[in-house]
């Protein structure tokens, strides 16, 4: 029995690896991991008071970068999270009236009320309840 060939490898009849240029192979691999994770990219903002950010799909970092303090504003977390999908917010000035909503149909559990300068929250999805559950 022929081993199969390394991933992203191709393989003649026999199941013998082909040569394969390294970046053909790499583009693949990226490929790859990029539909398993379903999630790669980080967003900063410059809100001003009163902001609403709704994260987009895929967004797993958030960072804030107003001009000074924020009296209140709003993040509305992803519409359509994948799995486990992570989410990090942080902000380089204080919002001290900060809410964090779930979109339609989930729930968020311990959301933070107000946001200290240089201090970030994590949180992940679980599909299967529909909740942002709270890490840090």
């Amino acid at each position: 029995m022929v081993n199969p060939p390394p991933f992203g490898a191709p393989a003649d009849s026999n199941g013998d690896k082909l040569s394969v240029p390294w970046t053909q192979w790499f583009s693949q691999l990226f490929t790859f991991i990029n539909t398993v994770t379903d999630y790669t990219a980080a967003s900063i903002q410059s809100p001003v008071n009163g902001f609403s950010i709704a994260v987009a799909d895929r967004i797993t970092v958030l960072t804030l970068t107003p001009a000074g303090a924020l009296a209140a504003g709003t993040i509305v977390m992803p519409p359509n999270p994948v799995d486990g999908l992570p989410v990090c917010v942080s902000s380089t000035f204080a919002v001290t009236a900060l809410t964090v909503s779930p979109n339609t149909g989930q729930s968020i559990k311990n959301a933070p009320t107000t946001l200290a300068a240089g201090v970030g929250f994590k949180y992940y999805y679980n599909k299967i309840s529909a909740t942002w559950y709270r890490l840090l």
